[in-house]
């Protein structure tokens, strides 16, 4: 009996094995580096023995270890967060793969140049070395540019901001280590036959890598899955739409929502839709929310701008078997939090009808007042604000 593999489980096969592939030449270059790591011929008189010149080429030798393990170990993190973002692959991404696991497998061998053939007037060794991380670390950012923006058919759909952060990371850090190398290289030419001057210019690496990453911190997307005690929290999505239905139609789910109370299913979709758009172009947020003991789903928090005001209103709705269990308060702490700690707001609105009594009680617990009531056709509304 022949069993057929469809093309797509072929094809994660695949990609997996490119990932293993490189994770194994990330192993094999740090271990190469460690095994350059020797013990210096200690002499059995201790007579006339400068400990400290004896122990010198290793000690070097570990310091350079250290900073390569640190960029590779960076660049392996890196190269992990953003292949977890795709779900195929083609011969360009192979070959510049191919060309950035190159440059690492190489490391082991200008990292050996800069502690056993570094001289005071030869300092070619150490621009090989820095000229080698340079290498790598602008290779990832061509990798990562060609995901978020060349080809994205080969990564997951909705990680667009992620994936453009990851570029813009990997970006500057490339940026940071090829002003290291010029600098280096001004200074060999400043002070010729002076390897010193370019050793301390090598110093300034940390200094311009956090200096150029710290522009990419605002590209850094928030993230939006939250979680409570008892609970998860995703983005609402297509797929989620038939649950928000079907709680829809439970009576008192909108019994203070005069405008969602009398929409039909189909009515209620297209709202629902609205809020899908409302998430993509980033104007609110609305969450769908699941029991973490089972995958049950619990009911819908969200933060919902206020007409043009750039407002944002909190509101939360449960299915009917969920109240009277404390996941109101639950939930609406947390997304509080995330509205004044991740989202960065000032200030967050709370709308009900004046009748509502369950959410006045709720929203003044966590520390809202209310500052305006009004009439809208027909019905009293309350505007409270948090902070008070």
């Amino acid at each position: 009996m022949s069993h057929h593999i469809g093309p797509e489980i072929e094809r994660e096969f695949e990609l997996e094995r490119l990932v293993l592939f490189s994770d194994a030449v990330f192993a094999i270059a740090i271990t190469l580096m460690v095994i350059e790591i020797r013990w210096p011929d200690i002499p059995y008189r201790s007579k006339g023995v400068d400990l400290g010149r004896l122990f010198e080429p290793a000690i070097l030798q570990f310091l350079v270890f250290c900073l390569s393990f640190y960029f590779i170990g960076r660049l392996w993190v890196a190269h992990l967060s953003v292949f977890r973002l795709l779900k195929k692959y083609d011969r360009k991404l192979i070959n510049l793969n191919l060309l950035l696991l190159f440059f690492v497998v190489i490391a082991p061998f200008t990292a050996s140049g800069v502690f056993e053939h570094s001289r005071p007037w030869f300092a070619l060794p150490m621009f090989l070395y820095m000229g080698n991380i340079a290498a790598v670390f602008f290779i990832h950012a061509l990798i990562c540019r060609y995901i978020s923006g060349g080809n994205p058919l080969l990564s997951v759909r909705g990680k667009e901001d992620e994936k453009l952060y990851l570029f813009v990371q990997a970006k500057y850090v490339a940026l940071g280590i090829a002003m290291t190398l010029i600098a280096m290289i001004l200074a060999a030419i400043l002070f010729p036959g002076n390897s010193a001057y370019s050793s301390l210019a090598s110093l300034l690496l940390p200094v311009f890598v956090a200096m150029v990453t710290k522009k990419a911190r605002k590209y850094k997307p928030i993230n939006t899955e939250l979680k409570t005690k008892r609970t998860i929290l995703t983005l609402l999505h297509e797929n989620d739409l038939p649950a928000m239905t079907a709680m829809a139609q439970e009576p008192e789910t909108f019994r203070y929502i005069k405008k969602l109370r009398v929409m039909t299913d189909t009515e209620y979709q297209e709202f629902l839709r609205f809020k899908l758009e409302q998430i993509r172009l980033k104007t609110g947020y609305h969450w769908a929310v699941w029991l973490k003991r089972d995958g049950s789903f619990v009911g819908a928090v969200n933060l919902n701008p206020i007409g043009d005001t750039g407002r944002l209103q909190i509101g939360c709705q449960l299915k009917r078997e969920f109240w009277g269990q404390g996941f109101a308060t639950e939930l609406t702490k947390r997304v509080l939090q995330f509205a004044l700690r991740e989202a960065g707001l000032t200030e967050v609105y709370g709308v009900f009808e004046k009748d509502n009594v369950v959410s006045r009680r709720l929203l003044g617990k966590l520390g809202f007042a209310c500052i305006e009531t009004k009439t809208e056709q027909g019905v009293e509304i309350e505007t409270h604000r948090y902070p008070a």
